[in-house]
């Protein structure tokens, strides 16, 4: 019987569970969302009708089109205009 063989395996496994739990801790930390979206800028934002308008909007006062972003016909979202060959504003959201 290697016992010194069966330690160093058994250093490994210790080594790769420590690992594991460190990368799910920091997932966990990371992918935990630290705000929540303000309802007046929700609001705000789907208010806009057109393209324009809706990057335009600063509903805190942070800089131009600061709040909100545009919402494509193909799902996927922009922050300026005009939008991505092929696609049409559908509305705004929140960033």
């Amino acid at each position: 019987m290697n016992v010194k063989g069966q330690g160093a395996l058994e250093y490994l496994l210790l080594i790769g569970g420590a690992v594991l739990v460190a990368a799910i801790v920091i997932a966990l930390i990371t992918g935990i969302p630290t705000t929540t979206p303000n309802p007046q800028i929700s609001a705000g934002c789907a208010a806009q009708f057109t393209c324009p308008t809706c990057v335009a909007w600063d509903f805190a006062g942070n800089g131009v089109g600061a709040d909100c972003r545009v919402r494509q016909d193909d799902g996927t979202t922009a922050t300026a205009c005009p939008l991505g060959t092929g696609r049409t504003f559908v509305s705004c959201i929140p960033r």
